[in-house]
């Protein structure tokens, strides 16, 4: 979660910003909106993976 979200960011942000906007400040844009929801979607995936309870029983 912490490791990966600024590096998955910034790379997605520096690609648009050079290919599609032409532009820095998109991909400065991009990026501050990337890393809150980055992050916010692996603490849910965490959070979910810690407090999932298996079912035993049948295989």
């Amino acid at each position: 979660m912490v490791p990966v979200s600024p590096l998955a960011s910034w790379m997605i942000s520096l690609l648009y910003a050079d290919f599609v906007a032409h532009d820095g400040f998109a991909g400065i844009a991009l990026l501050l909106l990337l890393i809150p929801l980055f992050c916010l979607a692996g603490l849910i995936v965490l959070l979910t993976g810690i407090f999932h309870k298996k079912e035993t029983g049948t295989v």
